[in-house]
């Protein structure tokens, strides 16, 4: 970041099951990881499992993690509690054929 406010991130899709599975993996000057996201029908609706790695990119970041895990769990539960409110008010089930552009 370098005296800069602004964090560039490297985004990328390397898995996409459409309706089923899809995982992002990213890199940045301070941390790498993915999030893998899969999507399950249950009987009334949609089950969305998560799983996130986070990784510093350097001794210092690593070494910073251990005092961040508190603030990165809450920033990240209130991201899935939004998460969970546009797959509940969603005109249509998540699961079955859909497809995205970006």
């Amino acid at each position: 970041m370098s005296g800069s406010d602004t964090l560039t991130m490297r985004q990328e899709i390397v898995q996409f099951d459409t309706a089923e599975r899809f995982v992002v993996e990213f890199e940045s000057s301070m941390v790498n990881g993915a999030v893998d996201v899969q999507l399950t029908a249950v009987p009334d609706g949609t089950e969305l499992l998560t799983r996130t790695r986070l990784e510093g990119s350097s001794w210092i970041w690593r070494s910073l993690f251990p005092l961040m895990t508190g603030g990165i769990k809450k920033t990240q539960q209130a991201d899935y509690d939004r998460l969970a409110v546009l797959v509940d008010e969603a005109p249509v089930p998540l699961e079955g054929d859909w497809a995205g552009v970006d």
